[in-house]
């Protein structure tokens, strides 16, 4: 039997003393830094010489404290003094029979979307209190494994209700019905201020604070203040939403400490996290990681939710059998990591990975499932063989039985977990395939640590060699490899890691692919030097490490725009050659202007949301991205005519392809205002740089700012001659948190393609 500390990560958990990693579905986990500063004050509140929790509610500390949590909530969700935060109490369940006493009492029909078992009792809740409820859409049917994406709603409605994420079943809206012929009204318990949402639909949200934003007892509600005027009259007052309104939520004694805490965790979401925009991409690529591993097991794990409806706070799977899920759990709560234990209603596992949950938090249990199966996993036995078919050899050491892992489905195992275990299995046999999965693991744990070896080509931090070697690979450092050189040396390793400077072409994978290579890790977000459809043909895989550098690319995308605006370059410039040239290089600010976006991917949300801190406005222009996701992440959808038409800064954050070569040409620069300045800091190639040339010298548009280009280095491109031109050499990425970012991933995503596929 495998001990915990089999499962255990190297470093440990990387929590203070004593903490473990919280998983709960909640009461959840907390921010550590909110929880210091709670801990560092309670027995002196801004001092008061009292604890909050000993303050009375009249107070006009308490009362500036509660206010200034709304108008820290309202600054986090870019609401208006037309809605009105509330804190209540009662949790999400009051408000299941509140919302229509208030707004449907009186028999009015009210919609509802079925979704599970929170939306299911608030729809029962209405019908109690007289509401004609009735479901416009459901799941159920598939056991609440999707969000439905059609609704017969009726014209008649009042609202129109939905559950935006399922902790239960682990699914998640990822758009909200547009057209709906009444207000929206959302149950955002569980995903509430995890991601930027448009709420120009809705008329009142709620959600209990004990997942996402606080202390179990404390109620938010976000209503609309006019939508709360219409709300039935000659309620009891602690059902009135009015009441609260009218008196900032101190009608009665409010739970003034979990109000406090939760201010403090909008505070950090603001200042420490930068905001929902930022923490939508923390919380993206943390489910992505645990659910490529849950993807990557061959079947042994299994997701319960469909793909495109997964939650990104909720993670919900299970294993072969509920016997291994004790075990599981059991073992996981011995290595420190705990919740992990499904609702009571449906079992499994349930994994919350809300926002404060940790990025170490999510690696540290995927690294204990990898071990938890590699000491665990076994297939049972393959189904009777059809009729006139040669039968297996029972006793064949090669029988599927004995195998540890694999992701056949037809053989029965792991990807096949809802067979049931057949009867007739006995104890001593289940007893010796465990004992052969675990040597076979042990062997072939052996073989990568002894065997793997990865070639890196281009100049990287050590951190990657460090990763690599703690991984147990070999690596070996070579920048500066000829074509020549490479194309010698690939053949005699299992991986390669690259940045832009190597050219991964398809002799080169040819010539790997005849010897050992299986992998090549590109460290930075693009592909683009890495032929990748040779390398699909060959069956090398392909990774990167999208997303690490992007905060440094936007951060010199808005750089940009500020020198731009400003004339900087050309101050400097003038200044140091003894020019002083204050009247004529006179700019114009950032706020008030529009930031047009084209491409909506990391650094594209980034920027938007930089933008905006600035009091800038953002279009944005994607194919691959719905409106809604656009303005969710705070940003207006428009054409790419509406671009060059309407934005002061273009800024380019594409691929390069066949369909975006020179998407900035003669036709679209003779659209952009005579103000307009055009940045660059995805793609070279992305700009026809003879047609910007003559827009610039005839000063059709104000300016642009390059980071990457057609030919680097440039060499004598004429651009560089042009005071309204500013070039840096292909710096986006150039920090020291990105280089050591994508660094370390890169390693990692080949440690962990070694151990899965040995």
């Amino acid at each position: 039997m495998a001990s915990p500390e089999a499962y255990r990560k190297p470093e440990g958990l990387g929590q203070p003393a004593g903490r473990v990693y919280n998983f709960n579905g909640g009461p959840a986990a907390l921010p550590l830094p909110v929880l210091e500063e709670v801990a560092a004050e309670l027995l002196n509140w801004r001092g008061t010489g009292m604890s909050i929790m000993e303050n009375s509610h009249r107070d006009k500390k308490v009362a500036a404290m509660a206010l200034e949590a709304e108008a820290d909530l309202l600054a986090l969700l870019g609401l208006d003094a037309a809605w009105k935060v509330l804190f209540l109490q009662g949790g999400a369940s009051m408000q299941f029979a509140m919302i229509p006493m208030n707004f449907a009492a009186d028999g009015a029909v009210c919609d509802y979307v079925n979704t599970g078992l929170w939306s299911d009792k608030a729809y029962k809740e209405a019908k109690i209190v007289g509401a004609g409820a009735r479901f416009a859409a459901s799941s159920e049917a598939d056991e609440f494994t999707y969000i439905p994406d059609s609704f017969d709603f009726s014209p008649d409605a009042r609202y129109v209700y939905l559950t935006s994420n399922n902790t239960v079943r682990g699914t998640e809206w990822k758009s909200f019905p547009k057209g709906a012929p009444a207000p929206l009204i959302a149950d955002m318990s569980s995903d509430f201020l995890s991601r930027p949402v448009d709420l120009s639909d809705f008329a009142l949200v709620h959600a209990g604070a004990q997942k996402n934003v606080g202390p179990a007892g404390l109620t938010i509600v976000l209503v609309r203040k006019d939508f709360a005027a219409t709300g039935r009259k000659g309620l009891p007052h602690l059902l009135d939403y009015r009441t609260f309104i009218e008196s900032d939520s101190m009608y009665n004694t409010p739970p003034v400490f979990a109000i406090y805490v939760a201010g403090l965790v909008f505070k950090w979401l603001l200042k420490e996290c930068g905001g929902l925009a930022k923490m939508a991409l923390r919380n993206s690529a943390k489910a992505g990681r645990l659910y490529d591993a849950i993807d990557g097991s061959g079947g042994y794990y299994r997701g319960t939710a469909r793909k495109d409806s997964r939650s990104l706070m909720n993670v919900t799977y299970r294993l072969p059998t509920p016997e291994l899920e004790k075990k599981f759990l059991e073992e996981g709560k011995a290595n420190g990591l705990c919740g992990l234990n499904g609702h009571r209603s449906v079992g499994g596992i349930r994994a919350s990975i809300y926002n404060a949950v940790p990025d170490e938090g999510v690696d540290a249990l995927i690294s204990f499932m990898e071990g938890f199966r590699a000491a665990n996993g076994w297939r049972l036995p393959r189904r009777p063989p059809a009729r006139g078919s040669k039968a297996p050899n029972p006793r064949s050491p090669g029988m599927a039985a004995f195998q540890g892992r694999g992701s056949d489905a037809a053989s029965g195992g792991a990807g096949n977990p809802e067979r049931p275990l057949p009867s007739a299995m006995s104890v001593g046999v289940l007893v010796r395939v465990r004992k052969a999965v675990r040597a076979a693991e042990t062997r072939r744990e052996a073989r990568i640590t002894m065997a793997c070896k990865v070639l890196i080509s281009d100049k990287i931090e050590d951190v990657c060699i460090e990763t690599l070697k703690a991984g147990g690979a070999e690596a070996d450092a070579r920048p500066g490899l000829s074509p020549e050189e490479l194309l010698e040396a690939i053949g005699g390793y299992d991986g390669l890691i690259v940045r832009s400077a190597t050219k991964v072409t398809a002799p080169v994978l040819e010539k790997g692919r005849a010897g050992r290579l299986r992998i090549v890790g590109r460290a930075g977000a693009g592909v683009d030097n890495i032929d990748v459809e040779a390398a699909s043909a060959l069956g090398v895989k392909v990774v990167n490490t999208p997303g690490l550098n992007s905060n440094a690319v936007a951060e010199l995308a808005v750089g940009f725009a500020f020198m731009l605006a400003r004339n900087l370059a050309q101050g400097d410039s003038g200044l140091k050659a003894g020019r002083w040239e204050k009247k004529s290089l006179s700019g114009f600010e950032l706020s008030g202007k529009a930031f047009g976006l084209v491409g909506f991917g990391h650094v594209g949300r980034l920027v938007a949301a930089k933008a905006k801190g600035l009091g800038m406005s953002a279009m944005a222009h994607d194919p691959i991205v719905s409106r809604d996701e656009i303005k969710a992440a705070g940003a207006e959808p428009a054409t790419l005519e509406e671009i060059w038409k309407g934005a002061d800064f273009i800024s380019l954050h594409l691929p390069k392809t066949k369909d975006t070569l020179n998407i900035v040409d003669a036709r679209a620069l003779s659209m952009f205002k005579r103000t307009a300045c055009l940045i660059n800091c995805a793609r070279g190639g992305l700009v026809d740089e003879a047609a910007l040339h003559a827009a610039l010298s005839e000063k059709r548009i104000a300016g642009a700012a390059f980071d990457v280009f057609a030919v680097e280095p440039p060499g004598e491109s004429p651009l560089l001659a042009l005071p309204n031109f500013i070039a840096a050499p292909h710096l986006g990425a150039s920090t020291l948190e990105a280089q050591l970012g994508v660094a370390r991933r890169s390693a990692e995503l080949l440690v962990e393609f070694f151990k899965t596929q040995g």
